[in-house]
């Protein structure tokens, strides 16, 4: 199931990151090191945790932005549950069923009917809009 995430979601510390190191490698420093703080170095070297986590190149990026300092990295909640809902609909009108969307993304089915239902719900009242 793939994740497509509206980045209107996203914190601006992260919609800055995505500028200057690409979305991919802003959702992997997410993915790693969201919600705390992270020390990024005037320059990086290969071992450096940065460079595990988003790549040499992504990690020099960073390294030249932040200049060495402390960066807080957003959990991102808000995008990624977005993403998610928006990717368990669009799995379900391709037929994937309830049980494995739940097994799939880690939640209950009862959690599975309730974002199916709250979409459909939005569609709903965004159909009246132009009714």
């Amino acid at each position: 199931m793939a994740l497509l995430l509206d980045t209107k979601y996203l914190p601006p510390t992260v919609s800055e990151l995505v500028d200057v190191i690409g979305l991919v490698a802003a959702l992997q420093l997410v993915e790693c090191v969201g919600g705390t703080r992270i020390w990024v170095p005037q320059t990086v070297t290969q071992d450096h945790p940065l460079v595990k986590w988003i790549g040499q190149d992504a990690a020099e990026a960073l390294a030249d932005h932040v200049c060495g300092g402390e960066l807080g990295v957003p959990r991102c909640a808000d995008a990624l549950r977005a993403a998610r809902n928006t990717a368990i609909c669009e799995s379900r009108s391709k037929g994937v069923t309830v049980g494995r969307l739940a097994l799939e993304c880690g939640l209950t089915e009862r959690q599975v009917f309730s974002i199916l239902a709250s979409a459909r719900e939005a569609d709903e009242r965004q159909q009246d809009m132009f009714a």
